[in-house]
């Protein structure tokens, strides 16, 4: 299946299972497909705005859906030492282990429980994930589980998906109960070569 094959199912998936079949199928043309037929920079953006955010290169990060590890490459780029990713795809995560770029690279559903102990990481990050049809809103909550207070999480939203999946109402919720405060909203550059852009989402974790 071409690029915009595999692209265009990605926005209609309808479970884990859904996304374990697509994605297990387009894990090794996934970085030159997305990067060269669909002008894919979220990643890199995602990398960019941690490096002006994040001054201490040994704390441990957490990439959320890190798929093949673009992320954790482009961090790894610029000096950050102690990264492990998450994803729910076997074949993504076998992408990611190629690149030599993570400490850890653990297998698990955001929306489920994912195996890492609480109070784990000093920043979470994610490029790709929290869109339509994968890791909606609640997703947050576990990433809060696995941050510790004090941390902090980066996520750079589809912009679509952030205005009409309701992440400002949960973003309320977790401020309202005390969970993290959203110190960031930032509309970045084009994520994908359609013009799509991008919502950098900047949140202090205090639980």
């Amino acid at each position: 299946m071409s690029a915009k094959g595999y692209f265009r199912q990605a926005y209609d998936l309808e479970g884990p299972e859904d996304a374990r079949r697509l994605y297990g199928a387009w894990a090794p043309d996934y970085d030159s497909e997305m990067i060269e037929a669909e002008g894919y920079r979220g990643p890199e953006i995602l990398a960019v705005e941690v490096e002006r955010r994040v001054s201490d290169r040994t704390g441990w990060i957490v990439d959320i859906g890190c798929g093949t590890g673009l992320v954790g490459q482009y961090l790894a780029e610029r000096g950050f030492a102690n990264v492990d990713g998450i994803d729910l795809v076997q074949e993504m995560l076998d992408q990611a282990a190629a690149k030599s770029c993570y400490s850890r690279l653990i297998r698990g559903n955001l929306l489920d429980r994912v195996p890492v102990n609480d109070d784990r990481y000093d920043i979470a990050v994610s490029a790709g994930t929290f869109t339509h049809s994968h890791v909606g809103p609640d997703g947050l909550d576990e990433v809060m589980r696995i941050v510790k207070p004090g941390g902090r999480a980066l996520i750079l939203c589809n912009g679509e998906a952030f205005a009409s999946d309701g992440y400002e109402g949960k973003l309320r919720d977790l401020a309202r109960l005390g969970l993290a405060d959203l110190t960031e909203s930032v509309e970045t550059d084009a994520i994908l070569g359609n013009g799509l852009k991008g919502r950098l989402l900047v949140l202090d974790i205090h639980r």
